[in-house]
């Protein structure tokens, strides 16, 4: 199917389609899927992001086409005089920097510390793929550049009190201001306070009275009461 080369590249994942409509030169032609589009919609090798990256880009398992194994097999048989006529001059610097590092830098690196902890790094981690549908990983990621990638948030630690499952109260110091609620049992009620710093914040915090949301202290506060509440 024929699409201007800009509808083809409004297709590509947020973070890649940005850039790739920044760098765009070429408005009028059509183009047969995105691979194309994206070979044809400005040259690689003067993009601030460079001629390795897009090619990554355009290798992508996720954008393979029919086009693209073509370009492939050419690619295979090409000589390097006919690949810089293409694709611009060959060789670049390796240098990591801001515009030569991997999109996923940053989350590799965030992987790599799982991995020193666990031979199954992959179980603390989802992607999120060009639809925003969340996957759990089953394996290492193949660091799609159409995929995100995230740690899976950790549960909430709870305490039991008296059979009532609540949220762990603040164990360390808020931010300056930050509002917090805390549980008071000689009033039987909630207040709430803004976090100075203070010999009161510290003290309350101690005693394991302070939580971020009023609904996780209202049921600490059903919980403690629930040992002296007398029942008709």
């Amino acid at each position: 199917m024929k699409k201007t080369i800009t509808e083809w590249l409004d297709e590509l994942p947020d973070g890649i389609k940005e850039l790739a409509l920044t760098n765009q030169k070429e408005f009028t032609k059509t183009a047969s899927d995105v691979p194309n589009a994206l070979r044809l919609a400005f040259p690689w090798e003067s993009s601030p992001q460079g001629r390795d990256f897009w090619l990554k880009v355009y290798n992508d398992p996720q954008l393979t086409s029919d086009f693209q194994k073509e370009e492939r097999e050419w690619i295979k048989h090409a000589t390097a005089t006919q690949l810089e006529d293409r694709y611009g001059p060959l060789g670049r610097a390796t240098e990591v920097t801001p515009s030569k590092a991997h999109p996923h830098y940053a989350k590799m690196k965030e992987y790599l510390e799982d991995a020193a902890e666990t031979h199954e790094p992959w179980k603390r981690w989802r992607t999120v793929n060009n639809k925003g549908k969340l996957v759990n990983l089953s394996d290492h990621p193949e660091w799609s550049l159409l995929n995100r990638y995230e740690r899976i948030p950790a549960p909430p630690k709870t305490i039991n009190i008296n059979g009532f499952k609540v949220l762990e109260p603040c164990r360390i110091a808020l931010a300056k201001d930050e509002t917090y609620y805390l549980v008071s049992t000689p009033d039987g009620e909630i207040q709430t306070g803004r976090w100075d710093g203070g010999w009161r914040d510290i003290k309350w915090l101690k005693a394991g009275l302070i939580h971020r949301t009023r609904e996780a202290a209202e049921l600490h506060l059903k919980a403690l009461l629930s040992f002296t509440t007398i029942n008709n």
